[in-house]
């Protein structure tokens, strides 16, 4: 977004340096601290995101804690590591908690603290070496898989994904609420922000005809209602335009606006 709005380059799989002419992005400009009147974002669908965890990694958390509140996901951000998860509703005392987010360039980190409101110092974990939990340098990993990878080794620990990237992972309520594309749609889910693609409004080298066309194209298949309420690469992934005809939101962690009462 902020090599968009500020017309930088990125390499690309050609291996060029070139501007980019679209960013899909579901974190809104203004969260990611980019202008957001340079650029025009088309609406697409929303992303659902989750709290997660492995529960063959994690049997303390899997067997007693199945809930998050807002506050505990928020004492989780800042203070994981260092917390046994009797502290998350569970019994057992002699155990760590860690958490295993994505980074700071993921919307997946983004929505979800503005969602909790956390604006602290993040408590990330990774591992060494031999396999130990240790503070992450980096903040947090760069992708669901990589979330993923460390559940599956870092014994009780909590991960941050969306939900296309949830595998067999255990999906932990939020608010006594189960994450699932249902409950987006009934506005009790509140994990989730729009996804938009968004282009510059007065960038250095116009797009083309063919970009243009390429674009439009992929952008009216890509929200073709047909498409996003049967393709199995969308169902249980991703929230349609359709099943959110009854409430939005205005910002990102905004409150969720019904349409219906």
């Amino acid at each position: 977004l902020a090599d968009l709005a500020n017309q930088s380059t990125e390499t690309t799989a050609y291996g060029s340096n070139v501007v980019p002419a679209l960013v899909v992005s579901s974190a809104s400009p203004t969260a990611s601290a980019v202008n957001p009147n340079v650029l025009t974002g088309t609406t697409t669908l929303a992303i659902p995101y989750a709290y997660v965890i492995n529960a063959s990694e994690s049997p303390n958390l899997a067997a007693n804690v199945t809930n998050l509140t807002s506050r505990q996901a928020n004492f989780l951000e800042g203070s994981a590591g260092y917390f046994p998860s009797t502290v998350l509703g569970g019994n057992v005392t002699n155990d760590t908690v860690y958490l295993v987010p994505r980074n700071t360039a993921s919307a997946v980190r983004t929505e979800i603290d503005a969602n909790i409101y956390f604006t602290g110092t993040i408590s990330a974990w990774t591992t060494n070496a031999g396999g130990q939990p240790i503070s992450d340098p980096n903040g947090g990993q760069s992708s669901g898989g990589a979330v993923r990878a460390l559940l599956a080794v870092i014994p009780e620990s909590i991960g941050t994904v969306a939900f296309a990237d949830i595998s067999t992972e255990t999906k932990l309520n939020f608010e006594g609420v189960t994450p699932s594309i249902a409950n987006v749609e009934n506005g009790t889910y509140p994990l989730w922000y729009y996804e938009q693609w968004f282009t510059a409004n007065s960038p250095q080298t116009p797009l083309t005809a063919n970009q243009t066309t390429l674009i439009t194209n992929l952008l009216n298949a890509y929200t073709n209602t047909a498409y996003q309420q049967s393709n199995a690469n969308f169902v249980g992934f991703y929230v349609p335009l359709t099943g959110l005809t009854n409430f939005s939101r205005p910002s990102d962690g905004g409150p969720i606006l019904s349409s219906i009462y």
